[in-house]
This record gives structure tokens, sequence and C-alpha cells, in this order.
């Protein structure tokens, strides 16, 4: 089960080997650090941790709590891995879950971020008691999967389906 998601090499020649991309905007940024297959940022990424992690791929995740550049870390101990599930206490068998965007920084450095919040009544929209859960939350989640897409007039969202025993 990989978990560690090293960050992309980047070629400094360039995909055409001429080296255009060496003149880039993002040149005076740091380098891009490794992400976490347990750190879902994004509906998709969600759906795909809570299944497995086997398909996981770099984007879309948090940062790599104990990224160190050269060095793949010992993911065995690490405090996402081992940190204690969550619960949801409700007695419905579906949850809707509403994703608010919300935009930060400015110009280059504008960056779209996706909140997710539990709904208790879907019905409502924003006027509904919602409580804003973390994406980690989410992922550590026990006896519930990611279902279905949800979208209406309020906002883009997903349903969370209780896991029944059989």
């Amino acid at each position: 089960m990989p978990i560690y998601l090293p960050a992309p090499k980047l070629d400094p020649r360039g995909p055409d080997g001429q080296g255009w991309n060496r003149l880039s905007l993002g040149a005076h940024y740091s380098t891009i650090p490794a992400q976490c297959a347990l750190r879902p940022r994004t509906f998709a990424t969600l759906h795909e941790t809570l299944r497995t992690t086997e398909l996981a791929r770099f984007g879309n995740h948090g940062r790599c709590v104990r990224d160190n550049p050269g060095r793949y870390p010992d993911c065995r101990s690490c405090p996402v891995l081992t940190a204690e599930p969550s619960t949801l206490d409700t007695t419905h068998d579906r949850v809707l879950v509403r994703i608010q965007r919300h935009t930060t920084g400015s110009w280059l450095a504008t960056q779209t971020v996706d909140i997710p919040y539990i709904v208790t009544d879907p019905d409502l929209g924003w006027n509904s008691p919602h409580q804003r859960w973390a994406w980690d939350q989410l992922a550590r989640l026990t006896g519930w999967r990611a279902g279905r897409v949800h979208d209406d007039r309020h906002s883009p969202g997903f349903w969370l389906e209780r896991i029944r025993s059989s």
C-alpha cells in the first residue's frame, strides 16, 4: 500500500529537450514537496484513499509531514498513519458533505481549496446546520464510504454512506 508520493522529477531541458521551460515564472519558488496518499484534498482523492492507495498518484494530496528531500521517510511510524480513526455519530445511513470552494492568494499565487462540511438537512442548503471537517478526518472515517457525487443549486458535494456489516 504505497502512501508516500514523491514529487515528480523536473527535467531542466523541458519536454522538447531544448530547455524551453528553463525560464519559468515559478522558478524562484522552492522545490515541490512530496505528498501523502492518506491526506486527500478533493473528493476524487478521498474516494481513492478510502478504497485503496494502490492507485494513488502525486497531485491533490496533502504534503507529507515527514518529507526530507533525498530520503524516503519511514511511513510505518508516521503520525498520519497511526492517528486514531474518525467517527461520525448519526442515525442516518447517508450524510451529505457539501464542498465550499475557497480561493486564496492573489495573482500568480492564487489557489482554490475545497473545504468539506457535513450538513444535517441537504434540502436547506447552507441554511442547514453544518459542521466543518478536515479532509484528513474524512480519510480516517471508519464505517463509512464515499458515495455518489451530489450537485445542486447550493454547492457541489458528495454522499457518505454507512457500511453495513453482514
